[in-house]
């Protein structure tokens, strides 16, 4: 279920990449504090049963307490520059709809205390992230996992999988700094770098470690490396240790897929003894001999690279060397290597959006955003290409009494974007509803907005943000020809803009499109939103966008957030990169 807030309060600007299967970090990369982890437990399973707590009324479990956390951070906590207790962990079973999951933090051990739970309650299958924020203690005294039955009855039971349950340290560093990547000659590939992994030294019991030694061997910068280390079987806990390294399991790959982001210059070296990847010792034997390279990332790569630097300061730049100067108007193509059709510009090559969406543009909050100087600072100090102007449907928007306040926001959104050579994704915010109870009204937007911007280069229409309660596909009043309806309105108008439709589910079953997509009715530039919040969805969503994929469905991610699903916060800042390494892909 997805718990998007309702709530009028901005979120301010929600950055989302809209990607199709490639995304290429920033140009600039900054050098991060140091981190460290310390783990306290992994691949660590059980029961509970929930009874009344002897100290109070309430009905709980406390089925994980660590009352001696390390001193290496347990007394000075204010010292670090952050400090958190983030929890992974799976519920294999459970026996009522009422169970709530809570991680907490006790600033002595027995004095103030605070918790970090669940949205919503907790299913049998599903895997659980909770981070809690220890910067404001004191001095930490116990950190526990429990559950708890809102409804106060003893009895329920549950089993349980603790992934890993650790603190995560960050300390004051140096100074940021930033470095330029050279822009290289275009003709990299895989074999311009050479791997190899080593065996750490074994001192770490709970992971089997990896010390990763990269060389580049061409005469061009290189600002990303994705590599794989195959494994017999599935592994868990996938950690990573050292500046610039980020790793996770792939089903489809087989293995570990191990990413370097930052800069490795012409014949450099990265290798250091404190950069490497470890994971659960759970009987996998991995062959480090068949780790190898699968792909770089360099600024010859990238379509979207802009002939300035990331500096923090907005530019003039000639419209020639704009995203949409350097592109013109985007559609379909069939890209070599690719399964699906993915977005090219006027000459034929593939295009990468990166942006930012706005929240509803007619709340008072948001509206003052939608000017020029907010969007050439998102184009020259954030990379951003393309910004998302979201028109709310209902909740007080397009049909509740804000017509012409979201249609001068739009049209204004629609022409800064345009004089920066910024794309624009005009965007129907159908939230939590059928669109068919709104369809008169899309009909009148649509037609206003296709014949206004038919002859605009910069235009993406998208036609139906996240719907609910209703199935893609039943030979009815479907999400299918609702899409197929706003679709011949767009192309009778003379637009032959990208459009992008919205799935049922959160606009998440995009694997459900397969067989019916538009283009067996002859439409054309026809492409499936997918929207996916890290700290709420995981291996099963990856699934549908790669199923999807594989039968060729032109998917298009036109939002996503690194916390969870209802926006309040449990970030998941390495789920958030599972995702971005599937999208890479």
């Amino acid at each position: 279920m997805h718990y998007r807030t309702m709530s009028r309060r901005l979120l301010a600007w929600s950055l989302c990449v809209m990607v199709l299967f490639n995304f290429i970090l920033p140009e600039t990369l900054r050098v991060k504090a140091a981190s460290d982890e310390y783990l306290m437990a992994s691949d660590l399973s059980g029961t509970g049963t929930i009874a009344k707590d002897q100290y109070g009324s309430d009905y709980i479990s406390d089925f994980y307490e660590n009352t001696s956390p390390s001193s290496a951070f347990a007394s000075s906590p204010s010292s670090f520059s952050s400090i958190s207790f983030d929890v992974s962990v799976k519920i294999n079973t459970v026996s009522n709809n009422n169970l709530t999951l809570m991680a907490y933090a006790m600033n002595t051990n027995y004095g103030e205390w605070d918790q970090a739970a669940t949205n919503g309650k907790v299913q049998a299958g599903q895997t659980y992230k909770l981070s809690l924020n220890l910067k404001n203690y004191t001095n930490i005294g116990k950190l526990g996992l429990r559950v708890v039955d809102s409804t106060g009855v003893a009895g329920a039971t549950f089993s349980y999988t603790i992934n890993y349950a650790k603190v995560v340290t960050e300390s004051s560093g140096s100074a940021s700094s930033s470095t330029t990547q050279s822009t290289p000659q275009g003709n990299l590939n895989v074999s311009d770098v050479s791997l190899s992994l080593s065996e750490g030294d074994g001192s770490n019991q709970y992971y089997k470690e990896y010390v990763v030694k990269l060389t580049n061997n061409s005469s061009d910068s290189i600002t990303g490396i994705q590599c794989l280390l195959p494994t017999s079987g599935a592994v868990s806990g996938v950690q990573c240790y050292g500046s610039g390294l980020k790793a996770s399991y792939s089903s489809e790959y087989k293995g570990v897929l191990f990413y370097y982001s930052l800069k490795l210059d012409a014949g450099a070296t990265a290798y250091n003894t404190d950069t490497k990847f470890g994971f659960s010792l759970n009987g996998v034997t991995t062959y480090p001999a068949n780790a190898k390279v699968l792909e770089i990332n360099c600024a010859s790569q990238t379509s979207s690279n802009l002939k300035y630097n990331l500096t923090g300061q907005t530019e003039s730049l000639a419209y020639k060397d704009t995203p949409v100067g350097k592109h013109g108007a985007l559609h379909l193509g069939n890209v070599p290597n690719y399964k699906a059709p993915v977005l090219v510009g006027e000459d034929g090559t593939k295009v990468n959006l990166r942006g930012a969406s706005t929240h509803g543009i007619h709340w008072n909050e948001m509206t003052p955003y939608v000017n020029k100087a907010a969007f050439q600072s998102l184009r020259d100090e954030w990379g951003v290409n393309t910004v998302r102007l979201v028109s709310y449907v209902t909740q007080g928007g397009y049909t509740e009494g804000s017509k012409d306040k979201l249609d001068t926001a739009i049209q204004n959104g629609v022409s800064y974007a345009k004089d920066l050579g910024m794309y624009a994704i005009v965007d129907w915010h159908i939230h939590a509803e059928n669109p068919w109870t709104t369809i008169d009204s899309a009909k009148a937007f649509f037609t206003k907005y296709a014949t206004m911007y038919k002859d605009y280069d910069n235009v993406i229409f998208e036609i139906c943000n996240e719907p609910t309660g209703i199935s893609w596909y039943t030979g009815g009043n479907d999400l299918y020809s609702y899409c197929k309806t706003i679709s011949k309105i767009i192309r009778d108008c003379g637009s032959n803009a990208v459009i992008v439709c919205g799935t049922n589910t959160w606009s998440q079953d995009v694997d459900e499109v397969y067989g019916h997509e538009l283009k067996s009715d002859g439409f054309e530039n026809i492409m499936y939103t997918f929207h996916f919040y890290a700290a709420s969805h995981y291996q099963d969503k990856m699934d549908k966008v790669t199923s999807a994929y594989n039968a060729g469905v032109p998917v298009f991610v036109t939002e996503f957030g690194t916390c969870d699903a209802s926006g309040g916060g449990g970030y998941d800042f390495d789920n958030a990169t599972a995702w971005i390494n599937l999208l890479d892909k």
